[in-house]
């Protein structure tokens, strides 16, 4: 069937909005290869608390010489944000953002009158294709023009509300010698749940695996020439590494499915204070680091009263951080001090952990690092306190199991409920499917439609709204 340009948010009883962006499309023509250029792909999806509205971002392909008939045409992606309104029945979706752009990774404020994206292409360093890395954008809701409000060297990564509406965590990746200029007093990098001094946290606690070498030896007063001393002649060989000339690889795993990992980079949290002035929501201040550790931080969410952070980190003492499989869940408080290792499962690796709305239990995916591709991605809940949650005094209880034998996907905790929602593969489908530590297993909710298998691809919830595509 030849649908044309197509974004769709089908229903499913009372959990979700629906809405369509389309082209019509003649009826009764066959496909062609030209159609292929129709298709829309929402790659991000966020709903506000208030209910009123959704922001999706969404893929499309653009022919970029259409105006010059002497050459070939030339293609390329596009990211749009569109805002849907969950008000009104069948309102058309409203385009937010045109243009060249790769507009991506909406995430509406608290109050419903901003969205924050990340922008490609405007500054930063440039990236393999050329293009300027990711930045946070913000963006009103009523209208108005879009405000960049980080520059960072190396890119910004999911931008994240504190549910206060006054500030938004982000990520940027750092090389190591960044990180070791960092000082916010934040990290615990041998794992006592203390905070490390400034001369444990300048340097990776594990070893380079460089024989003879070690972590930023080259003398920094040492003249750069090829034919004079040791030191001499490191200090020339680290000067044309910093121009790719030649490329050093320091990473045990460095090859990427299109590239190759040419510098160890680890992500850190920052964090950007806003303030709101007649035109809308500004940065009141550069962005500010709250972590400095050689490894990352990832999925990083705020707790329901904006007092902590959650992430997952793989971390080491001695062996190189990349034959390190396992990751656990960690806590900060919001200003990165006071970090607390909450969950450590030997041979799990630990993701996306989101905590409740009352904040009283934090569900997370993990997946076997000792056989990842027979065991699937599980999906768990613990007490936010660490305080057991069963009778036999387990602190995980297991959502699914091996008994459920689908990876789970993306999850949402359901508005109002201790239920959570959830999408796993299953036959060439990605069915809906709910959960909650009363159900004897996962019961689904949406499979089909119009006699045909359904794929649920992105999955967003407000206070009393799941909406999904």
């Amino acid at each position: 069937m030849r649908t044309g340009k197509g974004l769709l948010l089908p229903t499913a009883s009372l959990l979700t909005i629906a809405a369509t962006i389309t082209t019509p499309a003649p009826a009764d023509q066959p496909i062609v290869t030209s159609d292929l250029l129709n298709i829309r792909t929402v790659s991000g999806l966020d709903v506000a608390q208030n209910d009123r509205v959704a922001v999706a971002a969404v893929e499309s392909i653009a022919e970029t010489n259409a105006n010059d008939a002497n050459d070939p045409p030339d293609y390329s992606y596009h990211h749009h944000l569109y805002a849907l309104d969950l008000t009104g029945e069948n309102a058309p979706p409203r385009r937010l953002t045109h243009g060249d752009r790769r507009d991506r990774s909406p995430a509406i404020s608290p109050d419903g009158r901003t969205v924050a994206f990340l922008r490609r292409g405007e500054s930063g360093s440039a990236d393999a294709d050329g293009k300027g890395r990711p930045q946070v954008w913000l963006l009103p809701l009523d209208g108005g023009e879009a405000r960049q409000v980080t520059n960072f060297e190396h890119g910004a990564k999911s931008p994240q509300w504190c549910p206060t509406g006054r500030a938004i965590l982000t990520r940027s990746a750092l090389p190591t010698d960044e990180i070791a200029r960092l000082n916010p007093g934040s990290d615990d990098l041998d794992g006592d749940g203390e905070r490390d001094d400034e001369s444990i946290r300048r340097v990776p606690p594990w070893s380079l695996e460089r024989p003879g070498r070690e972590w930023f030896d080259v003398d920094e007063n040492a003249e750069p020439r090829p034919d004079g001393s040791r030191a001499e002649i490191r200090a020339w060989l680290e000067q044309n590494s910093r121009d790719a000339d030649p490329v050093v690889i320091t990473g045990v795993t460095f090859h990427r499915e299109s590239s190759l990992r040419t510098e160890l980079t680890y992500d850190q949290l920052f964090l950007i204070d806003l303030e709101r002035t007649e035109s809308g929501l500004v940065a009141a201040d550069d962005p500010a680091p709250i972590t400095a550790a050689f490894h990352d931080h990832r999925h990083a969410t705020f707790s329901p009263d904006s007092r902590h952070v959650y992430f997952t980190a793989r971390t080491s003492e001695d062996e190189h951080l990349d034959r390190v499989e396992r990751s656990d869940l960690w806590r900060i408080d919001r200003d990165g001090s006071n970090p607390r290792r909450m969950l450590m499962l030997e041979d799990w690796s630990i993701s996306r952990p989101r905590p409740s709305r009352d904040g009283s239990l934090i569900a997370f995916t993990a997946s076997d690092v000792e056989e990842p591709n027979f065991r699937q991605r599980r999906l768990g809940i613990i007490s936010a306190d660490g305080e057991a949650l069963d009778e036999d005094g387990d602190q995980v209880v297991w959502l699914t199991d091996d008994a459920f034998d689908r990876p789970v996907r993306r999850f949402v905790w359901r508005p109002a409920r201790t239920e959570i929602l959830f999408t796993s593969a299953d036959r060439g489908a990605f069915p809906l499917y709910r959960t909650s530590p009363g159900l004897l297993e996962p019961d689904r909710l949406v499979d089909r439609r119009h006699d045909f298998a359904v794929g649920v691809h992105e999955l967003a919830a407000g206070s009393g709204t799941v909406v999904y595509t």
